[in-house]
C-alpha cells in the first residue's frame, strides 16, 4: 500500500508499507516534503498508514531509518517505534 498527502495536486508527503509475513509489515518510503516538515502532515500521513494496516489485519510494523534522520526518529518514537 502506497499513500501520499497532495496540496494543489502536488506530492507533499509519502508513505508505504510492504507485506512482511501474516501479521507484520514493513513501512517503507517515508517522507515529507522540508517545507511541510513539523507541521504534522507526515505524523498525519503515517497514522492513517498505520491505521489501514491494522485494518488489514497486522498487528506489527518494522521500519528502519538512517542516523541522520534525528527529526523522523523523534516522530517514530512518538508512535512506538524503538
Amino acid at each position: 500500500l502506497f499513500v501520499a498527502a497532495l496540496e494543489d495536486g502536488t506530492v507533499i508527503a509519502s508513505c508505504g508499507f510492504t507485506h512482511q509475513n501474516n501479521e507484520t509489515c514493513e513501512l517503507t518510503r517515508v517522507a515529507t516534503d522540508e517545507r511541510y516538515q513539523r507541521k504534522g502532515v507526515g505524523q498525519a500521513l503515517l497514522t492513517f498508514a498505520l491505521q489501514q494496516s491494522v485494518s488489514l489485519g497486522y498487528k506489527t510494523a518494522v521500519l528502519s531509518t538512517n542516523g541522520v534522520q534525528t527529526a523522523a526518529h523523534r516522530m517514530y518514537e512518538a508512535k512506538c517505534f524503538k
